[in-house]
Order: C-alpha cells, then sequence, then structure tokens
C-alpha cells in the first residue's frame, strides 16, 4: 500500500478508465463551473471538506479534513478501492467485514441497515496517528471518526459516487452506486 501512496501512476485496481472531465462535471457541478474544470476543487462536506488534488482516467487523489469529533458516514463501495495516510491528527480508524461478501448488495437498504447494526461487533477501532496507512477493497466497511482536527490523503479509483452509507449522522441517503 505504501507503493500505492508514493506511485502516483500505479493503479490501485484493474477497471475500466473513465472520462476525468465527465465524472467531475456531473459529481461536482458546482465546483467544476467555479473552476472551470480546473483542479483543485474544494468541496465541503458536513464533517469538514475535500480538495480534490489530481483526476486522471484510473485515479483520484484527494485531501481529506475533518474537524474534532466529526465522523464519516459507515460505508463501503461497490467498485471503489481507496487507499489512504494520516497526514496529521489522531483518528479512530473502525474497520469491518467485507460486505459484499456477506450479501449486502442484494438486501435493500433498510435490510443492509439492520444487518450492520446486528454486527458492530465485528468492528475494530485502531487508534491511528500521522504516517498510519490504510486500505479500503471494494465491500469493505469502514469509517473514521477525528480525535483532533485530522487531515488524510487519500488516492482512490475514480468512481466518486460509489458509497453505499449504513449509518450517516447527517441524513444523507443509503447508497450512490
Amino acid at each position: 500500500m505504501t507503493q500505492l501512496l508514493t506511485s502516483l501512476d500505479a493503479p490501485l485496481r484493474t477497471g475500466v478508465p473513465v472520462d476525468v472531465q465527465v465524472m467531475l462535471q456531473a459529481t461536482y457541478p458546482e465546483q467544476y463551473a467555479q473552476n472551470h474544470g480546473q483542479l483543485p476543487f474544494f468541496v465541503p462536506k458536513p464533517w469538514g471538506h475535500e480538495l480534490i488534488t489530481r483526476a486522471t482516467p484510473t485515479r483520484v487523489e484527494k485531501i481529506i479534513f475533518v474537524k474534532a469529533g466529526e465522523r464519516l458516514s459507515d460505508q463501503y463501495h461497490l467498485e471503489k478501492d481507496e487507499a489512504s495516510r494520516l497526514l496529521y491528527g489522531e483518528a479512530l480508524l473502525v474497520e469491518g467485514p467485507n460486505a459484499l461478501a456477506l450479501g449486502f448488495a442484494k438486501l435493500s437498504e433498510a435490510e443492509q441497515r439492520e444487518k450492520y447494526q446486528a454486527m458492530l461487533h465485528e468492528m475494530t477501532e485502531t487508534r491511528i496517528h500521522a504516517g498510519h496507512t490504510w486500505h479500503n477493497e471494494p465491500g469493505k466497511m469502514h469509517t473514521i471518526q477525528a480525535v483532533t482536527d485530522i487531515a488524510f490523503y487519500e488516492v482512490q479509483t475514480p468512481e466518486l459516487n460509489d458509497v453505499v452509507r449504513l449509518v450517516d449522522k447527517y441524513g444523507r441517503s443509503g447508497s450512490k452506486p
């Protein structure tokens, strides 16, 4: 995984390249218009913000800033593959089993949430600090909670809308494949 974070041209997984401009315009229409399609994009989030720094047909690079006490949604991805490194701060990294292997994708949103709640005892929490790296392959249930203000660098495959939310304290929808 360290190689993924240092080699900008190495793919995370084999996949179909996407049209970067179409992907960015469809996912972030307001930022795309404001920046005339030029990176970086500042993307506000309820827990902080993202700065999309690079996008190619096979990968997207971001710096994600999370305010102390905030938590990203408990989620998994159908196809997206992510590798991350904590740049600063302290966080709780929460990881669990592979939702795809457990058949989550065949369930309704309500059934997924119910099954997830019953599996919370299978999630592991790790206190992490600057320099820690982790990998979220497709299907892996995960989230991160900022103990202090944090920033992490993320390299991912280009499926920006591939987020299946199992729990989200901000009320965002459950699935965006």
